[in-house]
């Protein structure tokens, strides 16, 4: 230990609310958070839901670095950038089942392969190409799937996109209703 961290370490201890304080940070940073977030895709009544996990941020400048070469007007790079991020961390689409009464039972796995309630079903993702399939819609690409998705509404996907960044900054927030500001 260097003089200076000894002497940091004497000044908290004579501190009590210091060292209360710092106790308290290192608790916080112990607290396991969630390693996923449920969002609803908006345009359907909160019946379609993504779950996403957190994508390393050198993955995250990857997508950003390869839609600058692919476009060269801002808004559209925005646009792109943001439906290659939701592709990239999303990793199941559900349908929220407002009959089902506990809501921890509400989301339902999109999976052609199995039953609802089944417990080996494995929700499907964007980048699934039999998501559009099931979905009925017309698709080449995960991203004409988003875009579609999202009824090729860039305001959408970009608010979208904004929640999504704000959870994987702190995923110690859930996803609720005081998260997204409402």
């Amino acid at each position: 230990m260097s003089d200076h961290e000894s002497e940091v370490l004497t000044t908290v201890a004579r501190n009590p609310l210091m060292s209360t304080m710092m106790d308290n940070l290192r608790a916080e940073r112990e607290v396991e958070t969630p390693d996923t977030a449920d969002i609803n895709i908006p345009g359907y009544r909160d019946k379609f839901v993504a779950r996403y996990r957190v994508v390393p941020g050198k993955i995250v400048a990857d997508l950003g670095k390869r839609v600058q070469r692919q476009f060269n007007d801002q808004y559209e790079q925005n646009v792109w950038a943001t439906v290659d991020l939701i592709i990239a961390a999303n990793i199941g689409l559900f349908y929220r089942n407002f009959e089902i009464e506990d809501p921890d039972q509400q989301l339902v796995p999109l999976d052609p392969e199995h039953e609802i309630g089944d417990p080996m079903a494995v929700a499907l993702t964007f980048s699934d190409p039999s998501t559009a399939e099931m979905l009925h819609l017309t698709t080449q690409t995960a991203r004409d799937l988003v875009y579609q998705v999202f009824k090729e509404n860039d305001t959408a996907i970009l608010a979208h996109g904004i929640t999504l960044s704000r959870w994987m900054a702190d995923t110690s927030k859930g996803v609720d209703e005081t998260f997204l500001g409402r």
